[in-house]
């Protein structure tokens, strides 16, 4: 058994709805199977750039190595995901080769190992991304994931066609996750507390 005071108590309350709160997920790290390499400068269409806050930059895959391709998203812990905004290289025609673009939510253990979560969904209409191409709205597509919990989104090129494509940025949107519930705990004697000028007093719950 745990005991947990009614301080306590209220500091659960208030993190469980910061925990609560949607918000864009902070992206640690990326890696990807391959990416269009310059001769120039190698590191100018590197994975990075679809995190790095400016949609004047892009990650590019290079024709020819698109089917199969991934790139993955690292987060700093565990985090429930509701939705991954993709968002085509600005400026540019091709959003038709978003198409077939898939999301997944992973856990990476501590081993380094990567259990899928989810499969979100894909990117099976791309026709309003023509429209006006240097619009980053115009240009971003929405994938639901559902509220799975994961530290790491994996994005696939499920295309079976060899066209590269670019991407300018890519959001995760979701929530803080937390493995203590607030459900957890119950009151150890509903009846040993009493209130005082409305200020919880002598109050002790315990966890199962």
């Amino acid at each position: 058994m745990r005991f947990i005071s009614a301080v306590g108590i209220m500091l659960i309350l208030m993190s469980n709805q910061a925990l609560g709160t949607q918000r864009e997920i902070p992206i640690l790290s990326s890696s990807a199977k391959s990416w269009y390499k310059d001769g120039v400068n190698p590191d100018q269409f590197k994975p990075s750039n679809v995190h790095d806050k400016d949609y004047g930059t892009f990650y590019s895959v290079k024709d020819g190595d698109a089917e199969g391709n991934f790139l993955k998203l690292y987060f700093s812990d565990k985090y429930v995901v509701n939705s991954v905004d993709i968002t085509n290289d600005l400026g540019t025609c091709c959003s038709n080769r978003f198409k077939n673009t898939a999301a997944f939510v992973y856990l990476r253990g501590e081993s380094g190992q990567d259990t899928e979560v989810k499969y979100c969904g894909k990117i099976t209409d791309t026709s309003k991304g023509d429209n006006d191409p240097t619009n980053h709205d115009a240009q971003t597509y929405t994938i639901d994931c559902g509220g799975a919990v994961g530290n790491m989104i994996k994005i696939e090129d499920q295309d079976s066609g060899n066209l590269g494509h670019g991407i300018s940025e890519v959001k995760v949107f979701g929530t803080g996750y937390s493995s203590v519930p607030l459900s957890s705990y119950i009151l150890s004697d509903p009846y040993k507390f009493q209130i005082t000028n409305h200020e919880p007093s002598n109050m002790m719950f315990m966890r199962n």
